[in-house]
């Protein structure tokens, strides 16, 4: 150890960190290939992550929200918010044929 620590540093990557993960988490669960862009607002203003927005934004393939955009999800995470937009980019058909067979077993 050479004696310079950063903690401040240390817990604003560990926010994005936890950003990153659960958002991840949520795109998984919904299907979503890992490269998919998804339309998405990021409410990270009073945060340790504001800084960081162009990274998460890149992590997590978001877009910025455009004109149209109707958050479908909202996912509140280490004091910020991550909305998204998952209008078109869920087979429908195959979301509902997985639905079914979950609540079969």
């Amino acid at each position: 150890d050479s004696g310079f620590r950063d903690d401040a540093a240390e817990k604003e990557i560990e926010l994005v960190q936890q950003v990153v993960t659960e958002v991840r988490r949520f795109r998984n669960d919904q299907g979503l290939q890992p490269g998919q862009k998804v339309p998405a607002e990021l409410t990270l203003t009073g945060t340790a992550l504001a800084p960081h927005e162009a990274a998460i934004r890149q992590l997590l393939r978001l877009q910025p929200a455009g004109d149209g955009f109707q958050a479908t999800a909202s996912l509140p995470v280490a004091g910020a918010t991550v909305a998204l937009d998952l209008s078109g980019t869920i087979d429908v058909a195959a979301e509902r044929k997985r639905l079914t067979k979950d609540l079969e077993a």
